[in-house]
């Protein structure tokens, strides 16, 4: 199957970065002959990337610890005698082993119940009535954004920048929320004063794209929070509804042709839980990672969904009003996970339920519903 074409992606910054090196530090320690050699996470990476093309000889990541390149050495700020050796190494092109993210395409999801879409009748305070959507998008728009909207681009890359680093600083990863901040920060520019979020340019749109797919605390804690949409609070709010807004309508306005009508996520599921994905219509309330590769996706979990992007035949000429998500291949840090996003509050309907015994897999049948705004 040959991948969605985007005109733009590639056009931002940080899709220009080299990504062939890997940096590895020792976890043994002392004379012990066993080399026990672990990954820096993704962001980790680059900052220690960075920091050697600027020829630094020192810098710290997340943690209290200190980076030595010179030396090729990691230790704390607290105790330099604890040493440990790092390394850097050329990736190999090879996708053999290529596998999804457990963490991003196989952690549970959360559906719509009822007390959302019915309690807004019941509502006093208006983040109470919003949050009755299930959607930081829209929530982010009525409570942030009401119209007339007087807020431009560039003022919310600002609010989506400081959301990024308070959170950041809350759970102790300052210099990983510095890094991806100074991404989205650096392609504020390219939105000219008064630019309006219906024409985000793709430099910032792709950049925020891009953003979601690294493999950092930001996108944990997005989703995390839309997991449990109906307990949002304002400083919540404030904090992700700006990156999560822009993400939203830029997923929304960007025009492609959709290619791709299958998509699959594994899941591991109880059986109760296994119910309420066989419900007549169900609803994501927060972004969901999909796989266009379905071999990938059987990896994770004794559950795999199935989900038919196909359009109605009848509206074939609609193609934002019915859509429900992107392929985001070419602008992931990860092309060979080959994702598929669905953004919040996406309804689908229940087909079918078969249970693969020789694979021990229990298969469900999704199909978009037409009842998509």
């Amino acid at each position: 199957m040959m991948a969605t074409k985007f005109s733009s992606f590639g056009s931002a910054p940080v899709l220009l970065r080299p990504r062939n090196f890997q940096w590895y530090w020792n976890s043994t320690q002392g004379s012990r002959s066993t080399e026990e050699w672990q990954k820096y996470s993704n962001v980790e990476n680059e900052i220690i990337e960075d920091a050697l093309n600027a020829n630094k000889v020192e810098v710290e990541i997340d943690g209290g610890y200190l980076i030595n390149i010179k030396y090729q050495v990691q230790y704390t700020k607290y105790d330099h005698k604890k040493q440990h050796s790092i390394k850097r190494r050329q990736l190999s092109k090879d996708s053999s082993a290529a596998r999804l993210r457990e963490e991003r395409f196989a952690v549970p999801m959360s559906l719509a119940t009822n007390t959302v879409f019915h309690a807004e009748t019941q509502s006093v305070d208006e983040l109470d009535r919003v949050r009755c959507w299930g959607d930081i998008s829209r929530i982010y728009d009525c409570v942030e954004n009401p119209c007339p909207r007087k807020k431009t681009v560039r003022h919310i890359v600002d609010e989506a920048v400081q959301g990024m680093i308070k959170e950041g600083a809350a759970l102790n990863k300052e210099h990983e929320a510095q890094w991806l901040a100074q991404q989205l920060g650096s392609v504020k520019h390219y939105a000219e004063n008064g630019t309006n979020v219906e024409n985000l340019p793709a430099e910032i749109g792709d950049t925020l794209i891009h953003i979601y797919t690294r493999d950092s605390f930001w996108f944990k804690r997005i989703n995390g929070v839309l997991r449990e949409i109906e307990a949002i609070t304002s400083e919540q709010l404030k904090d992700l509804g700006p990156f999560c807004y822009l993400l939203h309508q830029y997923l929304q306005c960007k025009k492609t042709l959709l290619d791709c009508f299958i998509v699959y996520r594994g899941l591991l599921l109880t059986d109760e839980q296994r119910q309420d994905f066989m419900k007549e219509k169900i609803t994501f309330t927060s972004f969901t990672s999909t796989s266009r590769n379905r071999d990938l996706a059987e990896i994770y979990g004794n559950t795999l969904l199935i989900i038919d992007l196909n359009p109605n035949l009848e509206n074939l000429s609609d193609t934002t009003g019915r859509r429900c998500g992107i392929d985001i291949t070419h602008v992931s840090q990860f092309t060979e996970e080959e994702e598929f996003l669905i953004w919040p509050n996406r309804n689908f309907d229940f087909v079918k339920y078969e249970y693969d015994r020789p694979n021990k897999k229990h298969i469900i049948y999704l199909h978009k519903s037409r009842h998509n705004w």
